[in-house]
């Protein structure tokens, strides 16, 4: 079984192929379905993406809970087919999602994968540093005070700073011994939460706590009620519905399919499915005890991101929580850059030198990794507080094409399934591009609706991203 990558040049010293791509002949096949787990594990079961769950209910009331099992349906079973579309034409082993795309459809369909993959991981990338920048300011503001905190473009400087040392992997494969650590990291932070949401919501019950928000100013906090109805304006509802529909299929976001299953050996489609059957398995149980705890604590006062409606601030699973976060992020952001990454690789690196101990090689991986970074951190410095509405926008952009649409169009390509299986690809498809532009309607709708309070390069209050404080 050969791999669609192009074969490794050994001698030469021009811009192609990259160094990935050479040592991608000695990764094809060296792992087992459990490295899969894990690695699709740390890619899919993201804090950052699961948090937003509970302020999605509370746009959704708990009818959102159809909306959390009918998303996680449909990812599991395009994932399902993208297991069986890695080898579909039984001799070629197909390493990249662009690869796959260019064995159906030709140099249209590696474009347009390739497009949406790389736009994909840059809105990930910058949904997640900026949610990881607004953990490391609440803790910042919970040992410090409000007027003492590290301000949030100075927390997004040091995530990315993490991620200049975590850039120096030069492969998915090479970090097979990071991301068990996160795949645990992302359960632990799901216990944490969930205990001390727990507590929480029965002190908010038992009126030994009062739930707050900041004021119109977002000034002075101010004391609410923890109620669970839905918004009074018919046009909120309808809208901030539409962007929650499009947050909770966000938060299954998984598009590296191909990169991820190139590890796997024989048999590749098997083994892919028992790595696919355990992680989504996983991810629906941890996605549905967040979402229910979360709203049945705080109700319309949950924060958009769960952990910043933890309290107090300064308590051990609360901060644990919020830096378990920070910790998956890192990761999580690192194997959606190697996307990027590569393509910088196949031009910036010499494919003379076998490893990257070459100086050259490694200067010039420096420097495109620190544009990279530094382009990601000034974009999420950049953005309003919007969180959700922000993520919805990402999801659009990137992930409803990659995950759920073309996956589908693919395998009717391909596989010439029946006519009743034919056309129920086509009519998810067809949902999933409506889903999405109605998605896209309501975040545009909800950003121009509050722009007023809101502005460029703003040093938020991780305490504005409560739901009912955008007054």
């Amino acid at each position: 079984v050969k791999c669609s990558a192009p074969p490794p040049q050994p001698q030469g010293c021009g811009w192609w192929p990259s160094l990935p791509v050479i040592s991608l002949y000695k990764e094809i096949g060296s792992s087992g379905w459990i490295a899969m787990a894990q690695l699709a594990g740390a890619m899919i079961i993201t804090p950052a993406a699961y948090s937003t769950l509970p302020s999605a209910l509370a746009r959704l009331s708990w009818w959102g809970l159809i909306a959390l099992a009918l998303s996680w349906a449909a990812k599991y079973y395009t994932s399902i087919l993208m297991c069986s579309l890695h080898t579909w034409n039984v001799t070629i082993r197909h390493c990249r999602y662009r690869d796959l795309g260019r064995s159906i459809w030709g140099k249209p369909g590696w474009m347009v994968c390739f497009i949406f993959q790389q736009l994909g991981a840059l809105g990930n990338n910058v949904g997640v540093q900026l949610a990881s920048a607004l953990m490391l300011k609440d803790i910042s503001q919970g040992f410090q005070g409000r007027d003492n905190a590290l301000s949030l473009h100075w927390c997004i400087a040091i995530f990315g700073l993490i991620q200049m040392v975590l850039s120096q992997f030069p492969t998915t494969h090479t970090m097979r011994h990071v991301t068990p650590l996160a795949t645990l990291g992302t359960l632990a932070f799901a216990v944490c939460a969930a205990i001390q949401v727990v507590f929480n919501g029965r002190e908010l019950r038992n009126g030994t706590a009062q739930a707050f928000v900041l004021d119109e100013t977002h000034t002075f906090m101010v004391p609410v009620a923890v109620t669970h109805t839905l918004e009074s304006s018919a046009v909120d509802r309808m809208f901030h519905g539409f962007t929650a529909l499009v947050n909770i299929s966000y938060s299954f976001v998984f598009f590296m399919n191909m990169e991820v299953q190139s590890l796997v050996r024989p048999p590749v489609v098997r083994n892919g499915k028992r790595a696919i059957h355990a992680v989504y398995n996983l991810t629906f149980v941890v996605y549905l005890v967040v979402a229910v705890t979360g709203y049945w604590a705080y109700g319309n006062t949950v924060s958009q991101l769960l952990p910043l409606s933890l309290f107090p601030h300064d308590g051990a699973l609360t901060v644990a929580a919020q830096l378990l976060l920070v910790c998956h992020s890192a990761v999580h952001w690192q194997l959606y850059a190697q996307v990027s990454y590569e393509v910088l690789d196949n031009f910036m690196l010499d494919p003379l030198d076998s490893n990257l101990c070459c100086p050259k090689n490694i200067a010039s991986r420096m420097f495109y990794t620190a544009v990279y970074i530094v382009t990601i951190s000034f974009v999420a410095s950049m953005l309003p507080s919007a969180f959700d509405d922000l993520a919805a926008i990402f999801a659009v952009l990137g992930f409803f094409a990659l995950d759920l649409i073309i996956p589908l169009l693919m395998w009717n390509a391909v596989m010439h399934p029946g006519r009743l299986r034919r056309a129920a690809h086509l009519a998810l498809a067809g949902a999933a591009v409506i889903m999405g532009v109605l998605g896209l309607v309501g975040a545009i709708w909800s950003l121009a609706t509050h722009f007023d309070s809101a502005s460029f390069f703003q040093d938020t209050d991780p305490m504005s991203q409560l739901s009912n404080s955008r007054l």
